[in-house]
């Protein structure tokens, strides 16, 4: 007797929004943690270099607000990235009492190894849409984000 038994993906045809999207969030966090690992970072580390990247030289409070990160977990990331020669952390000038952090050469060229270990998980990701789909897919993302995570007192939300 053949076997009739077919292999499918399974199905999630039930799930609201929230759970694909939850279990969407811990299948790429899985497979970026272990990328990431492979280009020396965590995800919270790339997550820090990355913001400072596109925010440049930053309080670390504003930092902390930014990533939606407790300041006391996010001093810990810091010193190990400082030690690590990837970010530096000088005094601001016009207020001797903060710091102002920046990425070093070091932590732009660790940054770029994870954006590219990042880009292939992406395309890997996002290889079921077509180009169009992508760029709706993220628009869409980026206004639920936005919306969900940007702090009421940032004039940024208010466009």
């Amino acid at each position: 007797m053949a076997d009739t038994t077919t292999t499918t993906a399974p199905s999630h045809a039930g799930a609201g929004t929230s759970q694909l999207l939850g279990r969407l969030a811990r299948a790429t966090g899985a497979r970026m943690r272990r990328e990431l690992e492979g280009a020396g970072l965590s995800r919270r580390e790339f997550a820090v270099l990355d913001r400072l990247a596109s925010s440049g030289p930053v309080a670390q409070q504003r930092l902390g607000q930014e990533l939606h990160v407790h300041t006391s977990n996010l001093v810990a990331v810091l010193d190990e990235l400082e030690a690590r020669g990837l970010v530096r952390r000088p005094r601001d000038p016009a207020d001797r009492r903060r710091y102002l952090l920046g990425l070093s050469a070091d932590g732009e060229r660790a940054l770029a190894g994870a954006r590219r270990a990042a880009t292939a998980i992406e395309r890997d990701l996002l290889a079921p849409l077509d180009a169009s789909e992508r760029r709706e897919l993220k628009s869409l993302l980026e206004r639920v984000t936005v919306a969900a995570c940007c702090s009421p007192d940032d004039p940024r939300c208010r466009q």
